[in-house]
């Protein structure tokens, strides 16, 4: 608790510092770290799913925000997306409640940019946000599609049979690019277990050595 409430206090002196810097990208950013930090308190305290609410309104502003303000060339919606889907997890919220969390004209706004119309659950959100990022570091797209797998995974796998193909693939395939560093080595025993929980036929196509051929 202490280290969290540290860590809420940092950024609410890094949000202001950016405010007067006139940095929108790094303010917005920040934004999104303290109410991800303050969501890890919540976490910890085991508050009910209501009071998540607020913070995840808040994270899908902010993240509407930063992309606003970051250049398509170097923007990368994974990362904001998993903090507002890790927060809409905590509030219990599914991807149409989140749409309909406030009626005020700024977060409908928001919630138009990240909501994907053609989406009816995060996991497919995660999907579709992966299949258009032609800039993000391998570590995020493997992270995401994690969280998607998470997701999946707590729906009994009642997802259509060729999604649930595709999450196998791509998270196999993102295993196989992350490069040797050690501080990826865990990354891929949670890709591995991950990958083994699926229904075995999708599970055993994708562990294969050449299941690319």
């Amino acid at each position: 608790m202490v280290l969290a409430d540290d860590a809420i206090e940092a950024f609410w002196h890094a949000e202001y510092s950016a405010q007067m810097a006139l940095e929108d990208r790094l303010q917005h950013n920040t934004v999104l770290n303290r109410l991800y930090a303050e969501g890890l308190k919540l976490a910890i305290q085991a508050q009910p799913r209501a009071h998540y609410t607020p913070l995840l309104a808040a994270a899908i502003v902010a993240e509407a925000a930063s992309r606003d303000s970051t250049p398509p060339c170097v923007r990368d919606e994974l990362s904001g997306l998993i903090i507002v889907i890790d927060l809409a997890c905590g509030a219990g919220a599914s991807l149409d409640d989140a749409a309909r969390l406030s009626e005020q004209s700024a977060f409908v706004k928001a919630a138009g940019k990240i909501l994907r119309a053609g989406c009816s659950t995060w996991a497919e959100l995660i999907l579709s946000h992966v299949r258009d990022m032609n800039i993000c570091k391998n570590d995020v797209l493997a992270r995401a599609m994690l969280l998607g797998c998470k997701l999946l995974r707590e729906d009994g796998y009642r997802a259509d049979r060729a999604l649930l193909a595709e999450y196998a693939a791509r998270l196999r395939i993102h295993s196989l690019d992350l490069d040797g560093a050690a501080c990826n080595a865990a990354l891929r025993r949670q890709i591995v277990d991950a990958l083994t929980r699926f229904p075995a036929e999708i599970a055993h196509k994708v562990m294969r050595l050449r299941f690319l051929r």
